[in-house]
């Protein structure tokens, strides 16, 4: 793997407004509005065209440290994959290689979508999606064939440099927790994160938390239960944020549709599912608030740009990376704003984020970049742009 260095030239500066309208009647209140903020060029992260770097999981260290770790393997379907991690010391002007940080090939495992958390005492815990190819000739049919095993997670107390393997997240019910592909945020002392089980009956987005990761993680019951949902036959994707009322803001993608609960008791019980139809997040969608505005960053989903014929806008908007804000803490959402297209070639597009110290953030994001090999095209690299100066505006 290469690591070239990141220079973070001038600042576009150009300003671009993002007009929306609260559409849902629990934001009736908050009328028109606009979002105004900044982007800067994009960066280079990661780079290496021989490599598929995906999914990329983002966070500051407690010394300050940017960590960067993401999916290495030859392809996206393929038995070598190990997560790979990379650091930079100066808010991502430039990025060093620290290697490997999980590796269970022997085992035949393929490792993918990590998620970071840090505890209050300063430990970083790193949460792994494993998959195991199937036999050949063996069709994946749900609750049967496991493709998806369960996740395992790591800790490190000296800032990211080692990890030491602590096990499956869920020993009781290993398939319970396939995967998380959102930030693990912590909260009043304790880490929490959505984890996805397609496998383990009900099936859906669960909800897991723990004081201490070194003496394992609870679960802590089902957010979206597939029964909730419209077709109860895949769900993927979970989110999570506290709010500045102390609630608890829980989203999932389910096919290409997104869908949000609140708990106002720390995830005990939740209200009602909502469906979001103004907020189109595909893929991998996390949720960060930047100078206190709530923002929504994923894989768009394809027709969710302007009214065209349904292929042209299927062609016009799939294959980017998305940011949406929220004047409201997440009840209503804005359109899309384009960080990034990657041609829907290897697989990119999934993003991460990181805060800085200026209140902004920088978000990270796999695009093609190399040449268009392999069975599925190009092989992404990681990349990140830095948003800034957001701030919602009203007549």
């Amino acid at each position: 793997m290469t690591c070239r260095p990141a220079p973070l030239s001038a600042l576009v500066c150009c300003l671009i407004i993002a007009l929306a309208r609260a559409t849902p009647p629990q934001a009736a209140d908050f009328g028109p509005w606009m979002a105004t903020y900044e982007l800067s060029a994009k960066s280079d992260v990661a780079i290496n065209p021989d490599r598929l770097y995906h999914g990329p999981a983002a966070v500051v260290a407690p010394n300050g440290d940017w960590l960067v770790c993401f999916q290495d393997s030859a392809d996206h379907g393929g038995t070598d994959g190990v997560i790979r991690q990379v650091r930079s010391r100066d808010e991502g002007r430039t990025w060093h290689a620290d290697g490997i940080v999980h590796d269970q090939r022997e085992q035949r495992m393929f490792s993918r979508n990590p998620a970071y958390g840090v505890t209050p005492d300063g430990r970083i815990v790193l949460v792994v999606q494993r998959w195991r190819p199937l036999p050949a000739g063996e069709e994946f049919v749900l609750g049967t064939s496991v493709a998806i095993q369960a996740s395992v997670y790591l800790i490190s107390a000296d800032n990211g440099r080692t990890y030491q393997h602590q096990g499956v997240v869920d020993p009781a019910v290993p398939l319970r927790h396939q995967g998380t592909t959102s930030a693990i945020i912590q909260h009043q002392g304790r880490l929490w994160m959505a984890a996805v089980s397609n496998n383990a009956a009900p099936r859906g987005i669960s909800l897991y938390q723990t004081a201490d990761p070194a003496q394992g993680w609870q679960f802590a019951g089902w957010i979206f239960p597939h029964n909730l949902l419209p077709s109860p036959v895949y769900v993927s994707y979970g989110s999570l944020v506290f709010r500045s009322d102390g609630s608890l803001l829980a989203q999932c993608v389910h096919y290409g549709n997104n869908y949000q609960r609140i708990s106002r008791d720390a995830g005990r019980t939740w209200g009602p599912v909502r469906v979001l139809k103004n907020l189109g997040t595909y893929k991998n969608p996390d949720l960060a608030y930047v100078n206190g505005v709530l923002v929504a960053h994923g894989v768009a989903t394809p027709g969710s740009g302007e009214k065209q014929s349904e292929q042209a806008n299927w062609n016009a908007s799939a294959g980017a990376s998305v940011v949406y804000f929220s004047p409201d803490e997440g009840l209503s959402w804005g359109r899309s704003v384009i960080l990034n297209r990657y041609g829907w070639r290897g697989g990119g597009g999934y993003s991460a984020s990181l805060r800085t110290k200026s209140g902004g953030l920088f978000i990270v994001f796999s695009t093609d970049s190399g040449p268009r090999t392999g069975k599925q095209g190009g092989k992404p690299d990681v990349r990140g742009i830095h948003l800034t100066d957001v701030e919602i505006r009203r007549p």
